[in-house]
């Protein structure tokens, strides 16, 4: 791995992991508040998202959401042959 790339690999790293560490905080200040854990969880994620997405558009990373909803539908790739086998073996059993 060339040093741009593992530089690039740090950046990303310590972004998760502050990203990580903030929706943490902001959980437990809100649930000590007595909310909800539901709540609690749903809003500590959206500003670590949130956090998280500022972080990599200001270090240049520039993805766009076309990008996340390729490598979503590139790992549901690996399993849509069993997909297919189960959806096939419900119609079997249902018609």
């Amino acid at each position: 791995m060339n040093k741009e790339k593992s530089w690039k690999f740090i950046k990303f790293c310590f972004d998760g992991g502050t990203s990580e560490l903030i929706g943490l905080i902001f959980f437990n200040i809100l649930f000590w508040f007595g909310l909800n854990f539901v709540i609690c969880v749903i809003l500590s994620m959206l500003l670590s998202i949130i956090y998280n997405f500022s972080m990599n558009s200001n270090i240049g990373y520039n993805l766009k959401p076309q990008d996340l909803q390729c490598a979503m539908g590139l790992g549901q790739m690996d399993i849509l042959p069993e997909f297919i086998k189960k959806k096939k073996e419900n119609f079997q059993r249902l018609y």
